[in-house]
C-alpha cells in the first residue's frame, strides 16, 4: 500500500488528527503509539502573608487641649525596640500622630522622648507587662501657644557672656530668670559658648488653668518618683527653661543665676495651712538631654512678701532644665480603680484621664479593666494620698463618656459611662490576587497586618484580626456622609502600605489588592494520548 505517513484523508482532516503529526514525525515504527506532551504548565498563588500579630503596641501622639493628632518625632530610649516586621529602630516620625513598635517579651516597658514642633517635649514611659493582646498607647503634648510662655532673642554675647545682664519675664509676672553678663555660658560639657548671640525661652503654667489651657502637670516630665514607695514628691509650681546660641544649648552656668516662679495664693501645704512668706520648698530638675531628674538638696526656693494675685518663690541654681517647686507628701496607700455603670465599655477600649496638681496620667482600658494603677505602682507615679482631681473618659474619636471634677483618686472612682454618638462595628475583610500567576481570579486572605482606622485629623484605633484577613474594626461614629481613613501595612508578602476610605454603616468593606510579586506553584495539566495511522 506503500508509505502512509504522509498521506491524510479527509475523514483524518475533519477529525482534527493533524494535531498528532508532531508526535508521528519522531517514531521509528509505523503506526506506534506515540505519547502526547504535557500541556503548557499554569502557575497559581500560594499563601504567603505572616499569621496574625499577636502584641504590639500602636501609639498616638495629640494635643492635649484640642485631642487632635500631632506629627511628631519619637527618640526610644531602650536600644532593643523594633518595629511590627522586627527590624531595629531608634527613632522615627509620626506621622499624624500614629506610629507602631513592639518590644522584647522580657521588657515590661518601654521609654520615648516625644518631640514636635511648637510643642513641649515629653519623656514617655509606656507599660508593656500584659501582652495578651496590642496595647493602645495615648501620648498628650502640650503645645506653647496654651502655655505660658515668655521669649527673648538675639541677646549679644562676646567671648562666652552676656554683653549685658539679661532677664526674661512672663507678662503675668508668674516666672522670671535673671542671668548676669559677669556669668559664663556653658554647653551641657562645660564647653564656653563661642557664639555672639543668645536665645531664652522661658515656659510655665499654673496649677489649675482656664478651659483651653494647659496646667503645671501637664508640663511635667514623667519619672519624677520613680523610686518612690512610701512618699512621693508634689508639685507647687514648674518652670522649663531653655536657652541657645545657635544650635549650641547652653545648659550650665559659672555661677548661680536667679529663677522665681509663683505660687497660687490659696495654696495649701502639706500640714493643711495656706502657704506665705518665708515659707520654703524643694527644687528637682530634669534635664531633656540625660532624661534625668535630680533632687537639688543644695537648693531651695523661698517664698517671698505676697503679691496681687500669687506669692513669689525665688532659688538660684546653676544649671537650666525643667525645674520643679516641690514638698514631700505620704504616697497612695491603695490601688486606683475603676467602677463604671451605663454603658459598657467597647471592645476598641476607652482612654481614662486623671489630671491632679501634680499629675496627668492617661491610661487605655479595656472591658475588662478593673484596676487602673495598682497600689505598687502609685506611689512611682507621684500620686499622693490626699490626691484630688478630675476625671474623665472618651473614646479614640475624642467623644466624651464620662467626666467628675475633684474626686479623690487614690482607691475607687465610680463613673456612669455613655455615649451620645451612635456607633457601629465593621468587618473590614483584607485579601490580594495575584497579576503574576496564571490564575489571577483567586484571592487569598491578607493575613498579619497592620490595620489602623481613624476620623480626619483624630486617633488611629487599631482593629483586630479574628480570623484569616478578617479585621474588627469598633466603635466607629455612624454617619452617611463622615468617612475614616484605613491604613493597612503589611508584615510579609512585600506588600506595600496601603490606604482605604470607608463610610461607617455597619456595612462590611472588603478590598483585595493585586500584587505582581506573588508566591507561586505550578499546576501541570497533562493531556490524551493516540495513535496515528489509517
Amino acid at each position: 500500500m506503500g508509505n502512509n505517513k504522509f498521506k491524510l484523508t479527509k475523514l483524518a482532516l475533519a477529525l482534527g488528527l493533524t494535531a498528532t503529526l508532531s508526535g508521528c514525525f519522531g517514531d521509528n515504527d509505523n503506526n506506534d503509539y506515540v505519547k502526547e506532551p504535557e500541556k503548557p504548565s499554569a502557575t497559581t498563588p500560594d499563601a504567603d502573608t505572616p499569621s496574625a500579630l499577636k502584641f504590639y503596641i500602636n501609639a498616638n501622639v495629640v494635643d492635649i487641649a484640642t485631642g487632635d493628632v500631632v506629627d511628631a518625632k519619637v527618640t526610644f530610649i531602650e536600644t532593643d525596640i523594633v518595629d511590627i516586621s522586627g527590624a531595629s529602630i531608634t527613632e522615627l516620625d509620626a506621622q499624624d500622630g500614629n506610629f507602631a513598635f513592639n518590644v522584647p517579651d522580657t521588657r515590661d516597658e518601654a521609654t520615648l522622648l516625644v518631640s514636635a514642633e511648637g510643642y513641649v517635649t515629653k519623656a514617655v514611659t509606656i507599660d508593656t507587662s500584659e501582652k495578651s493582646v496590642a496595647l493602645q498607647a495615648l501620648i498628650p503634648l502640650a503645645s506653647e501657644a496654651n502655655a505660658i510662655t515668655a521669649q527673648k532673642t538675639d541677646v549679644a554675647a562676646d567671648a562666652g557672656k552676656l554683653v549685658n545682664d539679661l532677664f526674661v519675664e512672663t507678662t503675668d509676672g508668674s516666672a522670671r530668670v535673671d542671668v548676669s553678663k559677669d556669668v559664663e555660658l556653658q554647653d551641657a560639657e562645660g564647653n564656653v559658648i563661642t557664639g555672639d548671640n543668645v536665645t531664652m525661652k522661658v515656659v510655665t503654667a499654673p496649677l489649675n488653668a482656664e478651659d483651653g489651657k494647659i496646667s503645671a502637670a501637664q508640663l511635667i516630665p514623667e519619672g519624677l518618683n520613680t523610686n518612690s514607695t512610701t512618699d512621693v514628691l508634689s508639685a507647687a509650681a514648674v518652670v522649663k527653661i531653655s536657652m541657645s546660641s545657635g544650635d549650641t544649648k547652653i545648659k550650665n552656668f559659672s555661677e548661680d543665676i536667679t529663677v522665681k516662679a509663683t505660687l497660687p495664693k490659696d495654696f495649701v501645704k502639706k500640714d493643711g495651712t495656706k502657704v506665705k512668706a518665708g515659707d520654703t520648698f524643694g527644687v528637682s530638675t530634669y534635664d531633656e538631654e540625660t532624661r534625668i531628674w535630680k533632687n537639688e538638696s543644695d537648693v531651695s526656693a523661698t517664698v517671698g512678701a505676697e503679691g496681687t494675685v500669687n506669692f513669689p518663690a525665688t532659688y538660684k541654681i546653676n544649671h537650666l532644665s525643667t525645674h520643679l517647686l516641690t514638698e514631700t507628701k505620704q504616697a497612695c496607700s491603695s490601688a486606683v480603680s475603676v467602677k463604671f455603670t451605663g454603658a459598657a465599655v467597647p471592645e476598641s477600649g476607652l482612654f481614662v484621664g486623671i489630671d491632679t496638681q501634680s499629675n496627668f496620667f492617661v491610661r487605655h482600658i479595656t472591658p475588662s479593666t478593673q484596676t487602673l494603677i495598682p497600689q505598687s505602682i502609685a506611689a512611682q507615679l507621684g500620686f499622693a494620698a490626699d490626691a484630688k482631681g478630675d476625671f474623665y473618659v472618651f473614646d479614640n474619636n475624642d467623644n466624651e463618656w464620662a467626666f467628675k471634677e475633684n474626686v479623690n483618686i487614690c482607691g475607687e472612682i465610680t463613673a456612669t459611662l455613655a455615649n451620645e454618638a451612635e456607633v457601629v462595628n465593621e468587618e473590614f475583610r483584607l485579601t490580594y490576587s495575584c497579576s503574576n500567576a496564571t490564575d489571577t481570579t483567586t484571592q487569598l486572605p491578607l493575613t498579619g497586618a497592620l490595620v489602623t482606622y481613624s476620623l480626619a485629623g483624630k486617633v488611629s484605633t487599631s482593629a483586630n484580626e479574628n480570623a484569616d484577613g478578617a479585621y474588627l474594626m469598633n466603635n466607629l461614629v455612624k454617619a452617611d456622609t463622615a468617612t475614616y481613613t484605613v491604613n493597612v501595612t503589611p508584615t510579609g508578602g512585600n506588600i506595600a502600605p496601603q490606604t482605604f476610605t470607608i463610610t461607617p454603616d455597619g456595612t462590611a468593606e472588603p478590598q483585595n489588592i493585586v500584587r505582581d510579586n506573588c508566591t507561586l506553584r505550578d499546576v501541570t495539566g497533562t493531556g490524551t494520548g493516540t495513535t496515528g495511522g489509517s
